[in-house]
């Protein structure tokens, strides 16, 4: 039996390989080897698909095409996005824009948000008070510490790409929880006490901290200090306090300055006593008034419309703390009391007032509004403002209760 891919030799009869030519064993050439053709596999043929068919087919890769360039698109924006992230100017953003002062702290802190790594700077819009710097975390997170009371700051983020814009920011008052706590007995709602200008002295009491001391200063000596009370653990203090009636006449008032220190909390809020001063004003009806402005030509017989005007000035100036050019410039002003130059001067010259106090007053006022320090003696001072002087207006200032 022939094998497969084998065949015989014509002339010898050994099987031989079927493609040779020549037998190797007879060697006589062998007819040609031709190799049939083999049957061809009946080509596929792919089913013929219906016109809905085609169309499902077409809608199936066009939503794909559509998803794609979608996904293609949302992927170059972030991409876009985490590049612009590096190489971008920074925003800024405050969790608050009223930062609130509590417990016992003296100052304020605010934090917020802008890029990562980012120089953060708190400017204050008076520029008395010196910058806060503070750079942003990993995350853009921020905290400035140490804000001035009472101040208004604007804050900016900087990096190499630019400066964020502006936020601004207000700083609340230091709290009368942060403040030692005194009491005196009598005292107004400015925390002064008032003396009858017939008593020439006056025992002044009240209460403190255990553990405080209470200073009590002569303002017309310089603030020199009159006496400093321990307060033990009845947290009651007294002193007797004299009028030497040797002040000037330039002055209201003798002054007393009493204030409470204990550690961990600022000095109290300043409270005063005030003794009537007898040489206030003695011989001003003989000086030249600086403005020029006439007076009445005999004070000492005052006319109904001197009287009157006179009234009306110790209204401004006990009621509503006017300052003394203040007052004047109401009685004469046309949309005031449009009264006459010479009435007026009678009125100011007249009425008894302590303009110091009158200035704090206005500036307590001021400061509740959070306005600073040196905004507030600029209102004042200013012709368009208060018209305090300018030693009325430091007074003011450096005696605000917070």
């Amino acid at each position: 039996m022939k094998s497969k891919d084998k065949r015989f030799c014509v002339h010898c009869g050994k099987e031989i390989e079927e493609y040779v030519v020549f037998c190797p064993y007879c060697g006589k050439e062998q007819p040609k080897f031709t190799i049939a053709k083999s049957k061809q596999a009946p080509e596929k043929t792919e089913p013929k698909l219906s016109k809905e068919g085609l169309q499902k087919i077409k809608r199936k890769n066009r939503n794909i095409l559509i998803s794609t360039a979608v996904i293609a698109v949302i992927v170059v924006i972030i991409m876009i996005a985490w590049i612009a992230s590096f190489h971008t100017k920074p925003t800024i953003s405050v969790d608050t824009n009223h930062v609130k002062i509590t417990g016992k702290n003296t100052t304020g802190a605010v934090s917020g948000k802008t890029s990562k790594d980012t120089k953060v700077t708190a400017s204050n819009y008076d520029g008395f008070t010196d910058n806060k710097k503070v750079k942003s975390d990993h995350s853009g997170r921020f905290t400035l510490k140490d804000l001035e009371p009472g101040t208004t700051y604007k804050l900016r983020a900087k990096n190499k790409y630019g400066k964020s814009d502006i936020k601004k920011i207000k700083v609340g008052n230091i709290p009368s929880s942060a403040h030692t706590k005194l009491t005196i007995k009598g005292q107004d709602r400015f925390g002064d006490l008032y003396v009858d200008k017939q008593t020439k002295s006056i025992k002044v009491s009240g209460t403190a901290p255990k553990g405080s001391t209470v200073k009590i200063e002569d303002n017309q000596k310089e603030y020199k200090v009159v006496k400093n009370i321990k307060i033990g653990n009845d947290k009651k203090w007294s002193i007797q306090l004299v009028d030497d009636g040797k002040t000037s006449k330039d002055l209201m008032y003798t002054t007393f300055t009493i204030t409470a220190k204990i550690k961990g909390l600022l000095e109290s809020e300043l409270h005063e006593v005030n003794f009537t001063n007898d040489n206030y004003g003695t011989d001003y009806e003989n000086e030249e008034n600086s403005d020029n402005t006439a007076t009445t030509a005999d004070d000492s017989n005052p006319t109904s419309n001197d009287k009157d005007a006179l009234k009306r000035a110790k209204i401004y100036a006990k009621d509503m703390n006017i300052s003394k050019t203040g007052i004047y410039d109401q009685l004469t002003a046309k949309s005031g009391d449009n009264l006459s130059t010479s009435v007026a001067q009678y009125a100011v010259d007249h009425v008894k007032a302590n303009w110091n106090t009158n200035a704090l007053a206005t500036a307590e006022t001021y400061r509740n509004i959070s306005m600073s320090k040196r905004e507030i003696y600029e209102q004042l001072i200013s012709k368009d403002g208060d018209k305090f002087t300018s030693d009325e207006a430091n007074y003011a200032t450096e005696h605000l209760s917070h």
